[in-house]
């Protein structure tokens, strides 16, 4: 009996150290539709489209359906989703050109977006959006205002933003700094996280990790796993005494 319950708490302490070595909050479910060849378009390739004109103007960069390639890392560099009847673009963008760096979505009469639509952008250089749409705006926190485009042109058609700000070099100008054993980092147009640095992890990084389940967890679990073992064995010995 008391074999099997000692057997049952390593299980319990192994089954936590494989969670925590392999299970990561970043995992994202994947889109199936291609970006480079949305079914929704009206036609394969963008018509009379800047970036298609970039594209095949320049060196190391192929056009491939509504996408430029990057042949030296085959990574998106430019996306070009104009009349592709867009009303959402979901994680579509963050799973498949990560690195984009010209993007345009005109010509979307349903398209909805917000400030936080383009979080983790970092690479965007030239956005294009429907003119009720609008470059994703001023951002305020306290009573700190900033700009999250360097300039912007419109039409009554579309609205270009050209050239994110630097966030945090903005911030800190203002003394904003993020919390001690972390660093500030851009994370799109206006928009800024702090990271943890090399070593720590946790709420406001005050907790040691170097990529491993921490002490305290390891420690935590096995004192459990002992105390339980203790109580199943003074369990068991009190039976048998009054046997």
């Amino acid at each position: 009996m008391i074999g099997g319950m000692l057997k049952f708490c390593f299980f319990l302490i192994f089954m936590q150290v494989i969670c925590y070595s392999f299970v990561s909050p970043e995992t994202l479910p994947q889109n199936d539709e291609d970006i480079c060849a949305l079914l929704s378009c009206t036609s394969l390739t963008p018509t009379n489209s800047s970036i298609e004109k970039f594209c095949n103007q320049s060196r190391g960069l192929l056009m491939r359906g509504r996408c430029c390639l990057d042949l030296s890392t085959n990574a998106i560099y430019g996306v070009d989703l104009s009349w592709c009847n867009i009303s959402n673009l979901g994680s579509m963008l963050h799973e498949q050109a990560p690195q984009v760096v010209k993007l345009n979505l005109t010509f979307n009469p349903n398209l909805r977006t917000d400030n936080k639509t383009f979080r983790g952008l970092t690479k965007v250089k030239v956005l294009s959006l429907p003119s009720q749409n609008g470059c994703p705006s001023n951002w305020t926190w306290f009573n700190t205002t900033w700009k999250a485009w360097n300039f912007t042109n419109s039409n009554k058609h579309y609205e270009v933003c050209y050239n994110q700000t630097d966030t945090c070099a903005i911030l800190k100008t203002f003394n904003y700094m993020c919390p001690e054993n972390s660093q500030c980092h851009n994370d799109g147009p206006g928009m800024f996280k702090c990271l943890c640095s090399h070593g720590w992890t946790g709420y406001k990084c005050v907790r040691h990790s170097h990529g491993k389940p921490s002490i305290s967890i390891l420690i935590g679990s096995f004192g459990s796993a002992a105390l339980l073992s203790v109580f199943f064995w003074l369990s068991e010995r009190k039976n048998a005494i009054n046997r």
